[in-house]
């Protein structure tokens, strides 16, 4: 378990509320425990995940209303570090879990498609 607190690690007991905290997961244990009972979904990259869900389009629409040059790089700092694969994108993952027999939420179609041989590895890379 951890704790950054403006992208610096920061004591999970200190201040709580104030630090983003953060766990490794072992996926490959939670998929085996939940297999028979739900379908899985991942893990997937989560830089992969969030522009499966539109992150290019909100960023555009946030900077657009942005009220200075420093909100902006703001958010453009944050962008980088949730997307960037040497940041967050690649070392932070996602995993679901869904009823049975219903299709992969739209993030992890091609990630299953992919796994099933059905999908070039670039297709599944973020733009």
């Amino acid at each position: 378990l951890r704790a950054f607190r403006e992208h610096k690690l920061h004591d999970v007991l200190i201040d709580p509320g104030t630090a983003d905290i953060t766990a490794d997961v072992d996926f490959e244990h939670l998929k085996s425990v939940a297999a028979n009972k739900v379908a899985c979904y991942g893990p997937i990259p989560q830089g992969y995940f969030l522009h499966s869900l539109g992150i290019s389009v909100r960023i555009k629409a946030l900077l657009q209303s942005a009220r200075s040059k420093e909100q902006a790089n703001e958010l453009l700092s944050g962008f980088e570090m949730l997307l960037s694969p040497k940041k967050m994108g690649m070392r932070f993952k996602v995993l679901t879990f869904a009823p049975h027999l219903q299709p992969a939420p739209p993030p992890f179609q091609k990630a299953t498609a992919q796994s099933q041989g059905n999908v070039n590895s670039s297709d599944t890379e973020p733009e």
